[in-house]
């Protein structure tokens, strides 16, 4: 999703791939997932079976990072000024409000917030107004229908890659 078959010899931009996956959480499941980064920093490859690799005891929790709707506000304007590549990261910003989302769905480009586990219906349907091409949300397992309906109205693409339980029949999950 970083980087695509145009970029394969623009190496400013497999660099700045390569720096966002070192935020992102290796296991979403799990509370305080170490990141893909902290894994190989640790000398640990990042398909290892975490609950029974004792050498993942040793990896330090990262600490959340919560944000403010002028936080948020300032962010998309700083990230839209300054990244040649238009990707706004959010790594260990495990809640947001309604209000946040909302700032954030200003942003156009690629959206990433890698530690939400949870989407209330409020905080979606703002999500859902995005102007990003597209929204990635890493972290978020599972989802309650009033959520899943909201976030699937998300004009670009959403990108799920953690979600393993979603309880309704009636979410029309395509775009």
């Amino acid at each position: 999703m970083l980087v695509t078959g145009i970029d394969r010899e623009d190496s400013l931009r497999k660099r700045e791939a390569g720096q966002r996956v070192n935020d992102i959480p290796a296991d979403p499941s799990i509370p305080d997932s170490p990141t893909f980064g902290d894994l190989i920093k640790q000398g640990l490859l990042p398909a290892s079976d975490y609950t029974i690799d004792p050498a993942f005891q040793k990896v330090p929790a990262r600490q959340p990072e919560e944000i403010t709707v002028q936080q948020a506000r300032d962010l998309v304007r700083k990230v839209q000024a300054e990244s040649r590549f238009g990707i706004l990261q959010l790594s260990r910003t495990y809640e947001i409000t309604a209000e946040v989302a909302e700032a954030l769905a200003e942003f156009q480009g690629e959206f990433l917030i890698l530690g939400l586990t949870t989407l209330d219906p409020e905080t979606a349907k703002a999500l859902a107004k995005s102007r990003a091409g597209t929204v990635w949300l890493h972290s978020l397992t599972s989802m309650i229908n009033e959520s899943a309906e909201a976030i699937a109205k998300t004009p670009g693409n959403l990108v799920l890659s953690g979600l393993v339980e979603l309880n309704s029949d009636s979410v029309p999950l395509t775009g």
